[in-house]
């Protein structure tokens, strides 16, 4: 199963470093969930900053994807950022 859409600004949560989960805005929404040490880069939630999110995997529930494949399509943030984007358990520790 395949899922393209925009994330929902303030849905991005990380529970571990290898763990996290979005919203993307389908209709009617989707939970994505991954398992996965692995963040793209370009996964960022800044306020006001659209991003396409394309998720590959199966269906868990009604309204949530388990993501085994998690992509952006969006080109670099342009101005200032207001935050480093991803919550502090997103990132491993050297």
């Amino acid at each position: 199963m395949e899922l393209q859409g925009k994330l929902r600004e303030g849905s991005l949560r990380c529970r571990d470093a290898c763990h996290f989960e979005l919203v993307v805005e389908t209709s009617p929404e989707t939970l994505v969930q991954a398992d996965s040490c692995i963040m793209p880069d370009t996964l960022r939630d800044w306020p006001g900053v659209p991003v396409h999110v394309m998720a590959a995997g199966s269906w868990v529930g009604e309204g949530r994807l388990k993501a085994t494949a998690l992509l952006t399509k969006q080109s670099h943030y342009k101005g200032p950022k207001p935050s480093s984007g991803r919550p502090p358990a997103c990132f491993v520790p050297p």
